[in-house]
């Protein structure tokens, strides 16, 4: 059990998809507590839950026409499930922000990266002056490893590569130093050398920030090295939880011994495309 502060705290926490009066569950009795400073793998083969039990945590399942959330997601002792959008909106960003899969579907095509890095500055500190935005804009760049700041601010979406795109969301997400940064897939279109340093980036900013890291992928070769814990959601439902100890030691289930050689060999091979 963890020493470390409690930060959120899911409990029984379920999401429904309901369509032409059929609903069918996603999420199941889904339960984690995530402290201070851990890292926490999730994953699990595509369409297990992973991802929608994330936007769970960030209260976005509403965005999805016919999605509905229910249990409790609890932070500073308010079940968050129970707030509106305003209570939701107070704190992701804030208090808990996500990086998502594809960057280039996360941001504006239309708009250069310095609006958009702007906005991202300005929704929890609306009274900064343009001078102040630009200079944390160029720190927070640089702070993802990113140089030539001036023209990664002007530039769009599409004038640079997915590495770039990728360390400019992972800005835009510690903008307010979150207490809990998710990474869903935020690796998977990129190339192995260019994930690895993704990977590892993330780890700088929770070493420096004291932030709590959920990571989550399909690759579990990817997960082993850098994880307290792991979770592996099957079709909706926690099935495994492994501590770090438990993986390198090979002291696990067999249900999850037989997931990770599935796993392993499902990935071999995985072409990844070079950004």
């Amino acid at each position: 059990m963890s020493t470390h502060k409690l930060l959120l705290s899911a409990k029984n926490l379920c999401v429904d998809y309901s369509h032409h009066g059929l609903t069918t569950p996603i999420v199941q009795d889904f339960n984690l507590n995530i402290h201070e400073g851990e890292t926490i793998a999730i994953s699990g083969e595509s369409g297990s839950g992973k991802s929608v039990s994330a936007l769970s945590l960030m209260g976005l399942t509403g965005f999805y026409p016919g999605m509905s959330a229910r249990g409790q997601v609890v932070i500073d002792g308010v079940n968050m499930l129970e707030e509106n959008e305003t209570g939701w909106a107070n704190i992701r960003g804030k208090f808990i922000s996500i990086v998502f899969q594809q960057a280039l579907s996360a941001l504006n095509p239309v708009l250069t990266i310095g609006n958009q890095l702007k906005e991202a500055i300005q929704i929890h500190q609306p009274d900064l002056s343009s001078q102040d935005i630009i200079i944390k804009a160029k720190a927070l760049l640089n702070e993802t490893g990113l140089t030539e700041t001036d023209r990664m601010l002007r530039s769009y979406p599409h004038e640079l590569s997915g590495g770039q795109l990728q360390r400019i969301v992972i800005s835009m997400a510690i903008a307010h130093k979150p207490k809990i940064i998710i990474a869903d897939e935020a690796t998977s279109s990129l190339d192995e050398q260019t994930a690895t340093e993704i990977i590892a980036l993330l780890k700088r900013i929770q070493a420096k920030n004291g932030t709590a890291l959920i990571i989550i992928s399909h690759d579990f070769r990817q997960l082993t090295d850098v994880c307290d814990r792991l979770l592996i959601i099957h079709q909706g439902k926690v099935t495994d939880e492994i501590s770090s100890d438990q993986i390198r030691s090979g002291n696990m289930t067999e249900l999850s011994k037989a997931y990770i050689l599935a796993d392993q060999l499902l990935t071999k091979e995985m072409p990844r495309s070079r950004c």
